[in-house]
C-alpha cells in the first residue's frame, strides 16, 4: 500500500491513496539497521567497511574500483568474501541504508525508467509481475528458481503461485520506510531472467492490487475493531493510518478521517483498486459502461473516482504523478 488514498465518503478533499509515496524520509542519516538475526554486524562507510559485534569493531578498505556506494550483487558477495577472515559473520548482515546501494530507496518512476524491468508494474503495495506459465508444474517451476536466486532469503518476494500463471511482488519494508529500492530494482531482473530462462512470458496488463479504506470522523476508534476483526496488524511506518495483513495475503486497510460525519452519523467505506497507467483508462471506461458515474477526475492521473447507482464509491489509482 503507497500513500493512502482518500476520499471524504461524505465529499470533500482527497489526499491520494495507497503506498505512503509523498511521505518525505530522512536523508541525513548515515546508518540504520535493515535485517539483523545476530550481534554481528557490517556497515558500509566512505569506502571502508566497519565490522562492529559486540565484541569490538575492527575496519579494513576492500580494494573495489570506482565509486564505493555502487555495490552490485556480486561485489556484495565478494565484500563479503574479503572482510570474512576479520570476523566470523552470521546472517542478517546489516548495510548503512544510505551508504550501501542494496537498499537505496527510488521513486516509482525510477523503478520504471531503469532497464530490465520493463515487464514490472509499480502498484500500490509495490513492484508486480504476472508471469503466465500455462501448468501449475510450469509455475511451480519459476517459484523454485526464484527461491534458488542469490539474495532472496535476505530479500524474500512475496509470490503466489496458481495454476495458470504466477504474480511476484517486491516491495522494500523498515520501521519508517515502505516503498521500492535499487534491491527491488536488482531482485526484479534476476526474477525476469529466470522466467525468460524457463520460456515465459509475462503480462504487465495482468497484475492489480486493492486497499480498503473505511472512513470515521475519530479514526482512532474504529482501527482497534478493524485489526480485531481482521486479524490485522498496525503497519510500521504508518501505524496511526494502516492496518496490513501479517501474512500479506488480503488487502491492506488505510483509515481517512472524514471532515463530516454521515446524516445517519455513520462512516463509510470504499476501495481504491491499483492498476498500470496504461490500463487505467480502459478500466474506467469499462466502469463507466457497466452503469457507474465519474465522481471526481481532477486528480488524475493519480486517481479517479467513480461510483455505482447506489453511490458506492471506487478509486481508480496509478502510481503516476507520486514523485
Amino acid at each position: 500500500m503507497l500513500p493512502a488514498a482518500q476520499a471524504l465518503a461524505t465529499g470533500g478533499e482527497r489526499a491520494s491513496p495507497g503506498l505512503h509515496l509523498d511521505r518525505p524520509w530522512s536523508s541525513d542519516r548515515t546508518l540504520s539497521a535493515h535485517h539483523t538475526s545476530s550481534s554481528r554486524r557490517l556497515w558500509r562507510v566512505n569506502g571502508d567497511v566497519t565490522i562492529r559485534s559486540l565484541e569490538g569493531e575492527q575496519a579494513c578498505t576492500p580494494s573495489f574500483p570506482g565509486d564505493p556506494r555502487a555495490l552490485g550483487s556480486d561485489d556484495v558477495g565478494r565484500l563479503m568474501r574479503e572482510v570474512s577472515h576479520h570476523l566470523p559473520l552470521e546472517r542478517g548482515i546489516l548495510f548503512g541504508e544510505r551508504e550501501a546501494r542494496m537498499t537505496d530507496r527510488i521513486s516509482p518512476k525510477q523503478f520504471h525508467e531503469a532497464e530490465g524491468v520493463e515487464e514490472w508494474r509499480v502498484l500500490g503495495d509495490g513492484a508486480c509481475a504476472y508471469f503466465r506459465t500455462g501448468s501449475f508444474a510450469a509455475g511451480a517451476r519459476l517459484v523454485q528458481a526464484i527461491s534458488a536466486l542469490p539474495g532472496v532469503e535476505d530479500h524474500q518476494p512475496d509470490v503466489d503461485l496458481r495454476y495458470n500463471g504466477v504474480t511476484v511482488r517486491l516491495l522494500t519494508k523498515t520501521d519508517d520506510y515502505y516503498g521500492m529500492s535499487r534491491r527491488d530494482l536488482e531482485l526484479a531482473r534476476r526474477i525476469s531472467a529466470a522466467a525468460r530462462a524457463l520460456g515465459l512470458a509475462a503480462d504487465p496488463s495482468a497484475v492489480q492490487s486493492l486497499l480498503v479504506i473505511p472512513g470515521a470522523t475519530v479514526t482512532a476508534e474504529v482501527m482497534p475493531f478493524w485489526r480485531a476483526v481482521l486479524g490485522y496488524e498496525p503497519r510500521p511506518d504508518s501505524p496511526d493510518e494502516d492496518l496490513v495483513d501479517p501474512r500479506s495475503r488480503g488487502p491492506s486497510f488505510w483509515f481517512e478521517q472524514m471532515k463530516e460525519p454521515r446524516a445517519d452519523g455513520g462512516g463509510a467505506i470504499h476501495v481504491a483498486i491499483w492498476v498500470p497507467q496504461e490500463r487505467a483508462e480502459a478500466r474506467i471506461a469499462a466502469a463507466l459502461a457497466a452503469g457507474g458515474r465519474m465522481v471526481r477526475d481532477e486528480f488524475a492521473p493519480s486517481w479517479w473516482t467513480l461510483a455505482d447507482t447506489a453511490g458506492n464509491e471506487a478509486d481508480i489509482a496509478t502510481t503516476m504523478g507520486r514523485d
